[in-house]
């Protein structure tokens, strides 16, 4: 697992990789970039309400431990003063070309808000689809069910899913698959 941050880490995204498994003596990786969540921000008129004037104790509660009011008469919780609707972080995980996906890659897959996984073959070929080192819809929505992921989108689709009728198909499997979570 690689964390890649250099010259754009101002950019507040890491970038991950994990191998996943294709088809023996090719490494295949999959990746997962994860916006690295903003520091809290303080509502400084409740904070100076609270009794604590901007300064080194802002630091402290934007990490969410509490602090003494600056006339050491109480302590101020870190909820208290934060203000509310922070912005989450995203997670994006893109896999393709996996018939199976190891421990590592799962866990950094974990709650992604969008997952981006392949289907290559036919509903009733998984054993197929892993000796070619693919997957299919239903295979899809199951890793999607496991991860907890919000968002499923299938790429990496083969030609002979042609026409609207096979594509419903495809989504209806990969519905059962994740029991119509994402």
């Amino acid at each position: 697992v690689d964390d890649v941050q250099g010259r754009n880490a101002h950019l507040r995204i890491s970038i991950k990789a994990a191998e996943v498994q294709h088809v023996p003596n090719v490494q295949t990786l999959g990746y997962v970039l994860e916006e690295t969540p903003l520091p809290a921000k303080i509502d400084v008129e409740k904070a100076k309400m609270l009794g604590i004037a901007p300064g080194p104790k802002y630091r402290a509660l934007k990490n969410g431990f509490k602090v003494m009011s600056d006339d050491g008469e109480r302590e101020v919780l870190a909820q208290d003063v934060i203000e509310e609707g922070q912005k989450k972080a995203r997670k994006l995980a893109v896999l393709g070309d996996a018939s199976r996906v190891p421990q590592t890659m799962r866990r950094l897959c974990r709650n992604a808000d969008f997952l981006i996984y392949e289907a290559t073959l036919e509903e009733g070929s998984e054993h197929v689809s892993r000796q070619r080192g693919h997957s299919t819809a239903r295979m899809a929505g199951k890793f999607a069910l496991e991860v907890n992921a919000k968002i499923l989108a299938m790429n990496h689709i083969s030609g002979r899913h042609d026409g609207q009728d096979s594509i419903n198909s495809m989504v209806k499997s990969a519905e059962e698959g994740n029991k119509g979570k994402s």
